[in-house]
């Protein structure tokens, strides 16, 4: 009895030993299996993690090519863009050119038909012509001389001239030699200075010639002395008898469009395109001052009779007053509303006056 209940233990003892290996095994086992799923599920992870940052370089090369596209599209835009406004600002300038070729055109042909009209003795049509030529050569800022010139030959009313002296291409100044009147000066476009017979009707004399027109004329009281000036910007002096160059009176930067001498000729003054008024000592040909007051061309000077005032006018609508013995400006001249083509005094000296093209002869006191 006592083997039997031994041996019944051990067997029990095995079967629960046999038990406990068994479940040993079985949780070793389930370890193990674990392990791999987790060594799975890391090294899927891992490849989604890489898939997903291959993705993610993809996405940034795409977002790059995208970007460079869009900086490409920019530039070629902006280039057409240039490349319209150029086309464009080409077309226009030649449109300018033309338009004002075309405009210059028929300007000339207004004041030829004014030429025309006025050879006819139709003086009124004549005038109108030469105004609207006139309007329109200022606009283009060209040259008004021959709508000027026909313009004073219609206020004329078409008297019979005592004489017609015909040389120059265009005339520029006129200027009478001496207190007789019996000779005179001209200059023209063509940079020739003429001397005239005005009895005879005849040319007697020439100065040497100028490179370029010459503009203005001036002469001392008793005719001797003659200062021309014109498109290089030099007064030049000359003895009207011999011919011979005298001092010449150098320094405006551009052309000279007026000339005015002294009663005592001693004193010269000139205005220029450089917007200065200069007087000279013309026995030297010193640059006594310079009066840089306009604002632009300066058209015309003269001296009061006691050579201590003058004045002078301009493209700048002002008419100045100048103290020659104290170089001030005693004060400037109000009122016209184009350039100003010609100054003057009164005998006595008191009273100046101006003119314009658009407008009549003002008087100030």
């Amino acid at each position: 009895m006592a083997l039997t209940v031994l041996l019944l233990g051990c067997l029990v003892s095995g079967v629960a030993g046999i038990a406990y290996v068994g479940q040993v095994v079985a949780d070793r086992d389930g370890a193990r299996s674990a392990a791999a799923k987790a060594d799975t599920d890391r090294r899927r992870a891992e490849a989604d993690r890489a898939t997903a940052e291959q993705e993610r370089a993809r996405a940034e090369q795409d977002r790059a090519q995208a970007d460079a596209a869009r900086t490409h599209l920019v530039g070629e835009y902006a280039r057409l863009q240039a490349e319209a406004a150029r086309k464009e600002a080409e077309a226009q300038s030649s449109t300018d050119v033309r338009s004002r070729a075309v405009e210059l055109q028929l300007a000339n042909a207004l004041s030829a038909q004014g030429d025309a009209l006025s050879a006819a003795g139709r003086g009124v049509e004549a005038r109108a012509r030469y105004l609207d030529a006139f309007a329109m050569l200022t606009r283009l800022n060209a040259s008004t001389y021959t709508t000027d010139l026909g313009l004073w030959d219609v206020r004329r009313s078409f008297p019979t001239p005592l004489r017609t002296l015909a040389a120059h291409a265009a005339v520029n100044a006129v200027a009478f030699a001496g207190r007789d009147g019996a000779r005179a000066l001209t200059a023209g476009v063509d940079g020739l200075v003429r001397v005239w017979d005005l009895k005879a009707g005849r040319q007697v004399g020439a100065l040497p010639a100028q490179q370029g027109a010459v503009f203005a004329l001036a002469l001392t009281a008793d005719g001797r002395r003659a200062l021309t000036a014109g498109a290089d910007g030099i007064v030049r002096q000359f003895d009207v008898a011999s011919g011979q160059e005298l001092n010449p009176l150098k320094g405006h930067a551009g052309g000279v469009r007026a000339l005015a001498v002294s009663t005592d000729g001693r004193l010269g003054l000139s205005g220029g395109d450089d917007g200065t008024v200069r007087l000279w000592e013309l026995a030297t040909g010193a640059e006594l001052h310079r009066f840089t007051e306009h604002r632009g061309r300066v058209n015309a000077v003269a001296f009061s009779a006691d050579g201590r005032l003058a004045l002078s006018g301009g493209d700048d609508k002002m008419v100045r007053l100048l103290d020659l013995v104290n170089y001030t400006l005693p004060r400037g001249l109000f009122g016209h509303v184009a350039r100003v083509t010609c100054v003057a005094f009164s005998v006595d000296g008191q009273v100046p006056s101006a003119a314009a093209p658009t407008g009549p002869c003002a008087s100030r006191t």
